[in-house]
């Protein structure tokens, strides 16, 4: 049976959004295009595990409302989620739909995919137009999933609905650092200005630390705020696309930054500027296997040089980014390297 319907699973308690989901997934269903699945459509008296089957047989993707109420169903987790599960196996794609805060990352059949939204946040937190806005991507990606509309189209609602967010955030709410409140180190504006004159498009190679195996990756910016910029890291060869974010900071000494220190004798660093930036989705996963963590460099002269750390703050391979940088690009005071 060729797979071209959406499969939803929910708690009765969550009826509320599922209505505001069908909503958004109707115009999928104009037309006859796709049929979208819930246990509205069981009629009085007809065999619901054959007709979840049924469903589940002809279905694309499965959307899974996850709620407290969805985590605590036996109905749920004992009768569908077997039938979900198995239907993975032969090619669904399962989609969790954060709707309500929950402690979803304890369920080890959760948290191996990629939720909805993004961030990992609850729909239930945020304004009613930013929840929109999440549900209004998440029909994007599902037109792609079904050939309706391009990847690219998706790709970009995505991430129009990540910056819309982000944009709406206040502006102290900015990317954690591990260097505390050294007053050597700041996000000013002459930082923010150096962001301004980078091109928009990044390209060059991380290098395993394992297998010193190079990996070629190129980063366009799409937007530039005061706490930083985001963007997106294409890895050609592994075809996998991530969402980032990112800041920069003036520092004083390399010798403040334990990390890139040790990188600085090999390296003349031209500014005191050092670029933090980190995954925060997958957009196409592609072969690439993404980890929690943070590239972190300084400029070293036409380079963006430096390494990725992994989420306890242990040094990974290293990045080495060509920038083009503009012949009218200079700042006072060049970086001071370890030697």
């Amino acid at each position: 049976m060729e797979r071209v319907n959406i499969f939803v699973s929910y708690s009765h308690q969550d009826r509320e959004w599922l209505e505001r989901l069908s909503l958004h997934l109707a115009v999928l269903e104009r037309g006859a295009l796709v049929y979208v699945w819930s246990d509205t459509r069981i009629a009085i008296g007809a065999n619901w595990e054959e007709e979840i089957e049924k469903s589940l047989g002809g279905s694309k993707a499965a959307i899974l409302l996850i709620s407290p109420s969805f985590l605590a169903s036996d109905f749920i987790w004992n009768k569908e989620m077997p039938l979900i599960m198995k239907h993975q196996e032969q090619g669904m794609d399962v989609l969790p739909l954060i709707v309500r805060p929950c402690a979803w990352l304890i369920e080890d059949k959760l948290k191996q995919l990629q939720a909805y939204p993004v961030d990992g946040y609850a729909l239930s937190t945020v304004a009613e137009w930013q929840g929109d806005l999440d549900l209004a991507s998440l029909v994007y990606k599902l037109a792609a999933m079904l050939q309706k509309t391009s990847g690219t189209i998706a790709s970009q609602e995505l991430e129009r609905a990540n910056l819309k967010r982000r944009s709406a955030a206040p502006k102290n709410d900015r990317q954690k650092t591990d260097y505390g409140d050294d007053p050597r180190l700041r996000s000013d504006n002459l930082a923010a200005s150096f962001l301004d004159n980078l091109p928009r498009t990044w390209t060059g190679e991380y290098t395993y630390a394992s297998d010193s195996k190079a990996l070629t990756m190129s980063l366009a910016i799409l937007s530039r705020t005061p706490a930083g910029f985001q963007g997106i890291i294409s890895y050609p060869n592994r075809k996998t696309i991530t969402l980032v974010e990112g800041s920069a900071f003036m520092i004083e000494s390399l010798d403040l930054d334990p990390v890139l220190s040790k990188i600085a004798s090999s390296n003349d660093f031209k500014y005191p500027i050092i670029i933090s930036f980190r995954e925060t989705a997958v957009l196409s996963r592609g072969s690439l296997s993404v980890e929690p963590g943070e590239y972190r460099a300084a400029i070293s002269r036409d380079l963006l040089a430096g390494v990725w750390l992994a989420k306890d703050r242990r040094p990974g391979g290293k990045l080495a980014m060509k920038l083009d940088l503009p012949d009218r690009l200079r700042l006072p005071g060049a970086a001071k390297n370890s030697q």
